[in-house]
């Protein structure tokens, strides 16, 4: 039933007596009909919704329901805190030459070098006015040296050649040389 149940003096409202339960299928459950020991003098009990609520066994689980839609990208989160330096990777290969470069500018000239030594020759002796200290000269004609000149001066020539030596030992004799060829006839000499 969806009302619910009326209390008046008639012990059979609903065609029960005392003790009989009416459920409200909306709201709440009545029962059980009392009495007062008089079959006219009848009434129903209210139970509120709880324990003497009328209960069936709880159901089995559902069906899973179908994958719903995929939600809206979320706002992008703080940047993170910056990791921590990784080891050295390996050298990598040598890479090509590159272009030539412009030249550069010009160097500034060194300073003066001392002046070289010289090496002078002649037929006779050197003379004073020949050459500069330090330089030396040759008398091809003697083969003496001379030098190097110090303060002007040459000096004393020194020879180039050394003493004769002594003789050699004799060769061994060599082996016969070949038959020359034959010479060309002479003239004819003159008639006796």
């Amino acid at each position: 039933m969806e009302t619910s149940p009326q209390w008046n003096n008639q012990s059979n409202w609903n065609g029960k007596w005392a003790g009989a339960f009416y459920i409200n299928t909306r709201q709440r459950n009545f029962g059980p009909k009392t009495g007062l020991g008089n079959r006219n003098f009848t009434r129903w009990t209210a139970q509120v919704n709880g324990s003497n609520r009328c209960s069936g066994p709880i159901g089995l689980t559902g069906v899973t329901g179908p994958q719903g839609p995929i939600g809206l990208t979320g706002a992008t989160g703080p940047q993170g805190p910056i990791g921590l330096t990784g080891p050295a990777g390996p050298t990598g290969a040598t890479g090509a030459t590159g272009p030539q470069g412009p030249s550069g500018t010009n160097g500034t000239n060194g300073i003066n070098g001392l002046d070289g030594k010289t090496v002078l020759n002649g037929t006779i002796n050197p003379t004073t006015g020949i050459g500069n200290d330090g330089d030396f000269y040759i008398n091809t004609t003697s083969n003496e040296i001379f030098g190097p000149k110090t303060a002007g001066v040459w000096g004393s020539g020194t020879s180039l050649v050394g003493p004769q030596g002594i003789a050699g030992v004799t060769g061994a004799t060599g082996p016969q040389g070949p038959i020359g060829l034959t010479g060309a006839t002479g003239p004819q000499g003159p008639i006796g």
